[in-house]
């Protein structure tokens, strides 16, 4: 299975690697998409938050966020996506992490 996302998703996206997480996170709240795809969109916009602030209050209710994520898509049953999801996840979380340590 090949991941495409739709108009409204790759639009966020889009506006991710603007680098402007605000702006993708209020955007991110109006729309109506594949879940999946969106919870990897709202993971990766709070990366690039952590990235471009080094907020270390907003990295700790990040992490909280990534757990809560992680034990979601445990949850669910195996399968590709989650599977995916919860090694992009992982990757994104230890990036974070790293980034956190150093503020």
């Amino acid at each position: 299975m090949i991941w495409q996302f739709d108009t409204e998703l790759q639009k966020a996206y889009n506006i991710v690697f603007s680098l402007q997480p605000d702006k993708a996170t209020e955007y991110l709240k109006r729309i109506k998409t594949n879940e999946f795809h969106k919870l990897y969109v709202e993971s990766l916009n709070e990366t690039v938050y952590i990235l471009i602030t080094e907020d270390h209050k907003a990295f700790e209710q990040i992490d909280l966020r990534f757990k809560e994520r992680l034990k979601y898509l445990e949850g669910l049953p195996v399968g590709p996506e989650t599977l995916f999801l919860q090694a992009e996840l992982n990757l994104q979380r230890v990036f974070v992490f790293s980034i956190s340590v150093r503020i």
